[in-house]
């Protein structure tokens, strides 16, 4: 059985590069689905007032930071960013059967340890596993080399500073997939880019940025289409995805002479109800894309730097 895959990055200004293979033609939950993409690192950079660490650690904050994330991701839907679903049960136009069918949609759920440095992750969905791949943990336990995701993770603390009379916000400014192939924008559609904001109090790592009430967006490009409009919410049933295409500002407003933490997750993911998420889309990404955040610290005012609201296409 082939199924799409597809391996991932890391964040901020975000830079990925790629290398695909594939067959067949029908969209995702297809068993003729096959993707593959490999390679993937990403640097975050910030300025001014702003700055970026790994770990919410006073010490290490600058003004830079890598990451780097290897992961195969396999399609999947979610309307919320944080409650993801899936299926393999497809017709012959790609779209899904209706959950009234005896294969409705299927929870996705990292509950199984598995530590994978690699991808960031502690642990994986086993049943994901085998719906993709065909391997039984029970029969044959699956390794950091075999597993596959439904997302992946990119965090990191913004310690922001200002200075100002004016309150500022720190907004994601920057949001972009550039192609070195032009026609590439026009269909590869079906990435999208999620994003968590939560207060941190300096030198703590309890806070749980990842959660519904925590999340600020979920990005797509502005052509991009779901098949019905809707996204998976639960197993048997669907509908708009919230927060879709809102603004990206991860802060509160920051008054003057305030120092704030924020912790914030990237969340990358291959949206299976796109309709441009299918085989001859992929086959195409042969180191020739990338991904480009930027988060800035400014004026509440200051319309000149707008927050992004969707994943721009750019032709290299």
């Amino acid at each position: 059985m082939k199924k799409s895959k597809i391996l991932v990055p890391a964040l901020g200004i975000l830079v990925l590069s790629t290398a695909a293979s594939i067959t067949g033609t029908v969209a995702w939950f297809s068993v003729n689905n096959s993707v593959t993409v490999n390679g993937m690192q990403v640097t975050t950079k910030v300025a001014g007032n702003l700055l970026i660490a790994e770990e919410n650690a006073e010490a290490q904050f600058g003004s830079a930071l890598a990451q780097g994330r290897t992961g195969v991701l396999e399609p999947a839907s979610t309307t919320n960013n944080v409650d993801y679903f899936y299926t393999t049960d497809a017709k012959a136009d790609g779209s899904k059967q209706e959950a009234t069918t005896d294969k409705p949609y299927v929870a996705y759920n990292e509950s199984t340890a598995l530590a994978n440095t690699a991808a960031g992750k502690e642990k994986f969905d086993e049943a994901f596993v085998e719906a993709y791949t065909d391997i039984k943990h029970s029969e044959t336990p699956v390794t950091t080399s075999t597993v596959v995701y439904g997302y992946i993770d990119y965090s990191f603390y913004l310690k922001a500073t200002n200075t100002a009379a004016n309150p500022y916000v720190v907004r994601m400014t920057k949001c972009n997939l550039t192609y070195n192939n032009a026609a590439l924008g026009a269909t590869d559609l079906a990435w999208r880019v999620g994003v968590f904001a939560k207060a941190s109090a300096k030198e703590t790592e309890t806070t749980d940025e990842v959660a519904t009430a925590n999340h600020k967006s979920i990005l797509k490009q502005a052509s991009a289409a779901y098949f019905d409009g809707t996204a998976v919410t639960s197993t048997t049933a669907k509908a708009a995805p919230s927060k879709l295409g809102e603004a990206v500002v991860v802060t509160a407003d920051i008054a003057q002479n305030a120092t704030v933490y924020e912790k914030v997750t990237v969340r990358l993911w291959l949206e299976g109800e796109d309709t441009s998420c299918n085989n001859e889309t992929y086959a195409a990404l042969t180191n020739s894309w990338k991904l480009d955040l930027q988060f800035e610290l400014v004026d509440k005012t200051d319309t000149t730097k707008p927050a992004v609201t969707a994943i721009g296409s750019v032709a290299a």
